[in-house]
């Protein structure tokens, strides 16, 4: 991605964790793969989760009086679970909460009547998606595999895979297409290789929607 000239002379910048571990107070997504809590658990709190709270316009506020000149939210974080209206689906809080609504655009639309820049924060891995756990990392992984993660050797789906990267791939088109980011913050790629991820592709992706994405 390229380096735009505001990014250096940002100084300051927000990032939000926010999705429906805000119900329980859990960690975001690693508590139930780390077996805190059961995974059961961990979803029960999609059925709390009403944002009721959520008032972006109040941060964008306090993110411009203290000075801050972008924000990042968590789009999607390893849960799966889409803060947005997404037209690829797995689980998103329009349809599978009581929120019931798209919550980015609220944050987008709060920080540029701030001028401050967008930043939105999406992981490649996907704990709930059925066809994630469908490849495995050829070399030393980094963090111990689950279920959630990596197929058992031997147990490899390359269809399975190509239908999660067409996916990946349709969200992360989505979020360029709709909301513009300014920064786009990516995670979880250390469950698979570059070349696995094809992040080449990736980024063309990307920069052919809105070449100024950082």
């Amino acid at each position: 991605m390229p380096m735009q000239p505001w990014f250096p002379d940002a100084k300051l910048g927000i990032f939000i964790h926010y999705g429906i571990y805000a119900v329980g107070g859990a960690a975001e997504s690693w508590s139930f793969y780390t077996g805190e809590m059961t995974h059961e658990q961990y979803m029960k709190q999609l059925d709390g989760f009403t944002a009721s709270h959520y008032d972006p316009d109040a941060w964008a506020e306090l993110f411009a009086r203290v000075g801050a000149r972008y924000a990042v939210l968590t789009a999607r974080h390893h849960d799966g679970v889409a803060l947005w209206d997404t037209d690829h689906r797995n689980l998103d809080v329009v349809r599978d909460t009581p929120a019931g609504r798209d919550l980015v655009t609220g944050f987008v639309d709060a920080l540029r009547a701030r001028d401050l820049k967008v930043g939105l924060y999406y992981s490649h891995s996907d704990w709930k998606h059925p066809d994630y756990a469908s490849q495995r990392h050829p070399g030393p992984i980094i963090v111990p595999p689950n279920e959630y993660s990596h197929a058992e050797p031997g147990k490899e789906d390359p269809a399975a895979w190509a239908r999660y990267l067409a996916y990946r791939d349709g969200q992360v088109g989505e979020l360029v297409e709709r909301f513009r980011p300014d920064v786009l913050w990516f995670d979880g790629e250390w469950e698979r290789t570059e070349e696995q991820w094809r992040m080449g592709e990736l980024a063309e992706l990307i920069l052919s929607g809105n070449p100024d994405t950082i």
